[in-house]
């Protein structure tokens, strides 16, 4: 033993570390002599104090180092973000505005008095302010609670305000779904007394308004009433005391099932359990105003007072929404509940009805009245009714974030952009700058005294800046500067006297170019709204009615142009006018053949051009003024003059260049005043010119156009000298390059196997053996379908029609006998050594892999197939091999941002796991509860991250790692034999389903099979 003296002294000499290594053996030798329970406390006690002096030292010489990000639950907005969140609050604030309101605003901050009691259970999510000078604060928890205070405090009996302002909530937050700690609210009230239930009902119009204009798909308004709540809590035998708590349980129906909601009633909260059941039988019903009907007669709710005057207040309720063309849009909901303490009579929750459960944000807006809320703060306890609404801006901003991510927005409003083409030209720049400044235009330009043209060009193209004003030394000595319109790059000469005034001309000025966008019906189901496949009936039932059409006798897809709704777009909102064409419906449709787009694109190309040419000469003399009207050609026009020629509707020419003498764009003249001027004369001539002058270079065109075809005609129609088939068929090295099967024999057994999945037919152009052969040679290789056509000479869709039929016989006939899951029995027989010294039990070796597939076009697919760990859009698969090397398991395909322990417990996995049977994964794969419930057991390399493994766990790691490696190599080498498995997928693969199978899905299950024929890449010494 030593002395405390002795023991400082002999640590003085050593490092902190040195100390804690020594201290701690110490401590463990004194825990294996089972010392005396003070000494060992007394040990680790200064172990800790050692500890704690390192991690200071550590600090110091850190220099006060921190992780930079923001602040759990908070978020920094880049400025495309903020183009999308200003937008939103723009559209919010006008309906708001639309409806009569004035806004106001209170601190962010209150007296922690005001704030508390008012939230119910949600209390402690108040953040409490350390004390800054003797009085106790807190950040304010939602901006109805300061308006209450406001209305006390200023005397105010009667307003009608809306505020949108910054809140805070100590929640665990969900950034993805919109939830986070500070977030915008943006409410509307109205204060004041009023006739019953007038203001309510409009707070629900404003909600709908809103969603609305946001063009967010369909919702849903959920409504109920606090006194419905209470009276039934009353009829049910609930003690008024429980009646708050009761009602936090029941509102969390909406996320969670109604067993959980019970147990919580009955178990945390003490309600006697046949009280919880006949509340159940209540709160599991909505509907509308039939179900308030129904109440009304139900002889337990009748005769609780309370429920009775919530009941006819909906009836009420019900009767204006019908007024306000709300109706449709609101649902009873008796499990809704609202947990804040001040709700007194009506609630109301607006949600999205075709939002996937799983990743969907939660309610997007809510309210109800508070009329007792202002008289808690009012020194004679005076109420003011009220009534608001609060719109959960920043989950409804996490949808449109996520529905616009790919398209481009603007984030400057820059309308000129200040250019020199020389050097020395700054002090000029400036002046311009200056002089648009004050004639109200957003001007801009570069920085730099001497900046390159080039750079300054491509600074408008990407910030989206309209016009470009050019300057160079022999423009400013001729007192002219170049206007340049940037996206169709038209340049024209401009007096430096006159700048502002054209520019505010050319800016306020709305010109129509004549460009024409096509619209597609509806089909149904529609898999952009999967949730809402009624909806999508309906309206594409709207679309042929006004039409005109049948939908049997639709064999082509048809399109409508832009110009027969009013907003030139079609909006998928049901209450909108463009919710179907509406506008000049006897010329609606037109084929959507290739060509026919094509000749339209001309037309708008060359109306574009007039427009500028006829702007760009109009003279400011009235007496020789002239307005020249471009019109596009309708699509229905040029329709019926590409019906004339009958080679225009062959397949092959639906990509051939136009001829304008067949048809051209209707160009009208119109004078204001008779006039035989030389200018009009003059115009008319440059303009026939410029016709003349497009046609000769289409003719050309169409010259070099013909000249290719018959070139390419030529090479097609070549003879083919060798037959790829007979070459590879007896060959077992050229069957393993083309196919990937280890002989030629394999080849003949798999045929023999399948060749009666597919029936005889003589009109064939390749036998069974040829067809078999070609699927093999597209998994193997994916060559294009235009390929395979050239080497077997047939046509590329019959190239398709044999690999599918092909894929399914495979696929249907050898799934259950090649992909077999054996017993643990039969597997001990010939299981490897590698695996019986240290695994004898193991039954499989399971991993997941990634495949990339091509972008989906509907923007909530892309946020589901996108995997952060493979930084693409993917599609994800569960796979599993025996120790013997073989396939035993695939899953389906999942979306790539399905974690591999949802894959695990969903893919039917677990369920081929019996008593006594171990499973080798990769440390990620957390599911041993799982397997464990099967009796079976889950092996997985150590993983620790607060301290270097141990000898033992080293080694139990190398070992599990030098076996379960087997399933990564069987992943790769499947992917290096089969190329289809490397992607990327194209979505017609991912999106054909039969018998709830995607092709996809049986490609792969196929690529299994076919490793499984070949031999085994684990050796078995």
């Amino acid at each position: 033993m030593q002395c405390a003296h002795c023991t400082f002294v002999l640590y003085a000499g050593k490092s902190i570390a040195d100390q804690i290594k020594e201290q701690g053996e110490l401590v463990r030798k004194l825990k294996a002599e089972k010392a005396g329970i003070d000494k060992i406390t007394e040990e680790v006690s200064k172990l800790l104090a050692l500890k704690a002096q390192q991690g200071s030292d550590k600090d110091e010489k850190a220099g006060g180092k921190f992780v930079l990000k923001t602040a759990k639950g908070t978020r920094d907005f880049n400025p495309r973000q903020m183009v999308i969140r200003q937008q939103a609050f723009d559209k919010i604030i006008a309906c708001f505005k639309r409806h009569g309101a004035e806004t106001l605003d209170t601190p962010v901050f209150e007296l922690k008095e005001v704030l508390t009691g008012k939230y119910g259970e949600d209390s402690k999510l108040i953040y409490d302010l350390a004390d800054q000078g003797g009085e106790i604060l807190s950040l304010r928890y939602d901006l109805t609670v300061p308006f209450a205070r406001f209305l006390a405090m200023n005397k105010v009996g009667s307003i009608k305000r809306y505020q949108l302002g910054k809140v805070y909530r100590r929640d665990n937050p969900a950034m993805t779904k919109g939830r986070f700690r500070e977030f915008f609210q943006c409410d509307f009230d109205i204060a004041g007394p009023t006739d019953p239930m007038i203001p309510d009902v409009e707070c629900v119009r404003v909600v709908t308004e809103i969603l609305d204009s946001l063009d967010l798909s369909e919702h849903v308004v959920k409504i109920n009433h606090r006194k419905i709540l209470d009276g039934l809590f009353e009829a049910c035998g609930v003690p008024d005391t429980q009646f708050r708590a009761i009602c936090s349980s029941v509102d969390k129906l909406d996320k969670s099932p109604w067993e959980e909601v019970r147990k919580e009633m009955t178990d945390e909260k003490g309600l006697a359990p046949e009280k919880a059941d006949q509340i159940g039988q209540y709160v599991l019903r909505s509907g509308q105003d039939d179900l308030v009907e129904q109440l009304l007669a139900d002889p337990k709710l009748s005769s609780s007072k309370s429920a009775v005057e919530g009941l006819q207040a909906l009836k009420l309720f019900f009767r204006y929404a019908e007024l306000y063309g709300v109706k449709k849009r609101v649902k009873f909901d008796m499990s809704l509940a609202r947990g804040l303490d001040y709700y007194t009579g009506i609630i109301y929750e607006a949600v999205l009805t075709n939002q996937n459960p799983e990743e969907g944000v939660g309610s997007i807006a809510g309210g109800g009245r508070y009329d007792n809320l202002v008289a808690l703060f009012d020194p004679k306890a005076k109420a003011v009714p009220c009534v608001g609404v609060s719109i959960g801006i920043e989950r409804i901003l996490a949808i449109l974030e996520n529905r616009e991510a790919n398209l481009k927005l603007r984030t400057v409003e820059t309308q000129v952009y200040v250019a020199a083409a020389q050097k020395n030209l700054l002090e000029d720049r400036m002046k311009i700058c200056a002089e648009l400044w004050d004639n109200g235009i957003k001007t801009e330009m570069s920085y730099k005294a001497n900046p390159k043209l080039l750079g300054q060009l491509q600074t408008c193209e990407e910030q989206g800046i309209p016009w470009a004003i050019i300057i160079g030394q022999s423009e400013l000595e001729k007192g002219v500067v170049k206007l340049r319109h940037v996206s169709s790059r038209q340049e024209e000469e401009i007096e430096r006297s006159k700048l502002a005034d054209v520019l505010k001309q050319k800016l306020n000025a709305s010109i129509s170019v004549g460009v024409v966008r096509f619209f597609g019906i509806p089909v149904s189901p529609d898999k952009r709204y999967p949730f809402d496949s009624i909806t999508i009936h309906q309206r594409r039932e709207l679309w042929l009615a006004r039409l005109n059409i049948c939908d049997a006798n639709i064999k082509t897809k048809y399109l409508v142009c832009n110009l027969h709704f009013e907003n030139r777009a079609t909006i998928y909102r049901k209450n909108h006018p463009d919710w179907a064409p509406s506008v000049s419906l006897n010329k609606a449709i037109t084929d959507s053949t290739r060509l026919q787009r094509r000749v339209l694109y001309s037309y708008n190309r060359e109306a574009m051009f007039m427009n500028t040419l006829a702007k760009n000469t109009q003279q400011p003399n009235k007496e020789n003024n002239i307005n020249i009207t471009i019109h596009s050609p309708h699509p229905f026009e040029v329709n019926e003059n590409l019906n004339s020629t009958d080679s225009l509707l062959t397949e092959e020419i639906q990509d051939s260049p136009m001829d304008l003498s067949t048809s051209k764009p209707c160009y009208s003249v119109v004078d204001e005043e008779p006039s035989s001027s030389e200018h009009s004369q003059e115009l008319v001539s440059e303009l026939q010119k410029e016709i003349e002058k497009l046609t000769a270079q289409l003719e050309k065109m169409n010259a070099e156009y013909v000249s290719l075809k018959k070139e390419f005609a030529m090479y097609c129609n070549r003879p083919i000298t060798s037959n790829f088939f007979s070459k590879c068929q007896n060959s077992d090295k050229w069957m393993r390059v083309y196919t990937s099967l280890s002989t030629a024999k394999s080849f003949e057994i798999l045929f023999k196997a399948i060749q009666s999945g597919i029936p005889e037919n003589n009109n064939f152009k390749l036998c069974k053996r040829q067809q078999l052969f070609l699927t093999l040679v597209k998994l193997s290789h994916n060559p294009t379908d235009i390929d395979l056509a050239f080497r077997f000479d047939i046509s590329e869709q019959t190239v398709s029609r044999y690999f599918h039929s092909w894929i399914d016989c495979i696929y249907y006939k050898l799934k259950t006998h090649v992909l077999i899951w054996p017993l643990l029995s039969q597997l001990q027989v010939a299981m490897p050594m590698c695996f019986r010294r240290h695994y004898p039990n193991t039954v499989s070796i399971m991993d997941c892999f990634e495949t990339q597939i091509q972008i989906p076009h509907d923007r909530n697919d892309q946020a589901a197939t996108y995997s952060t760990y493979k930084s693409r859009n993917t599609v994800k698969y569960l796979i599993s091999a025996t120790p013997n090397g073989t396939i035993n398991f695939i899953s389906k395909g999942y979306a790539g941002r399905k974690s591999d322990q949802f894959i695990v417990r969903h893919s039917g996995y677990i369920d081929n796991l019996k008593p006594g049977d171990e499973v080798l994964a990769d440390k990620g794969f957390e599911v041993a509860e799982e397997i464990g419930l099967k009796g079976a057991k889950l092996t997985t390399p150590a993983f620790k991250t607060a301290a270097q493994l141990t000898q033992l766990e080293t080694e139990i790691s190398r070992q599990v790692s030098n076996v379960r490696i087997h399933i990564e190599r069987e992943i790769g080498c499947m992917r290096m034999k089969f190329d289809i498995m490397r992607g990327p997928v194209i979505m017609s693969n991912l999106n054909t389903f039969q018998d709830n199978v995607c092709f996809y899905d049986k490609i792969v299950a196929v690529c299994c099979i076919l490793s499984n024929l070949n031999p085994s890449i684990i050796p078995f010494e």
